[in-house]
């Protein structure tokens, strides 16, 4: 189901996942991805440089940080959009046990959101854990 970002530079929450480990398996690879669509109707000129960061945080944590940036410059009139999957993974090879919680964090900046305005989506979110020893 699709997750709106109302807000340009305030992260939102696309996915959360509980990772148990024990001790004797306590190295995980985490791997995510994220689809994120913004749609606007173009002005007459319009110059825009949409950024779409994305966090993965382990326990609160940053642990990792991707982001896609385009520069558009717009002089038509119309609906135009912008697709973009970005992918993040992570290694931690020293986890103490228990339940780690790994979160995909999305914000969009260089662009103004607003009803009526431009809207981004996130449209697909996956995120996953493998723990070995």
């Amino acid at each position: 189901m699709p997750l709106a970002i109302p807000t340009a530079g305030t992260a939102v929450t696309a996915l959360t996942l509980a990772v148990p480990v024990t001790a004797g398996a306590n190295h995980v690879v985490v791997e995510g991805a994220v689809t994120v669509s913004i749609s606007f109707a173009a002005v007459l000129a319009a110059a825009l440089n949409p950024t779409i960061t994305v966090v993965l945080l382990q326990d609160g944590a940053p642990v990792a940080t991707t982001s896609s940036s385009d520069l558009l410059a717009i002089t038509l009139l119309g609906a135009f959009s912008l697709t973009r999957t970005i992918p993040i993974s992570f290694f931690n090879g020293a986890l103490t046990p228990g339940t780690h919680i790994y979160t995909v964090t999305v914000t969009v900046s260089g662009i103004t959101l607003a009803v009526g305005g431009p809207t981004a989506t996130i449209t697909y979110s996956s995120l996953s854990a493998i723990t070995a020893t």
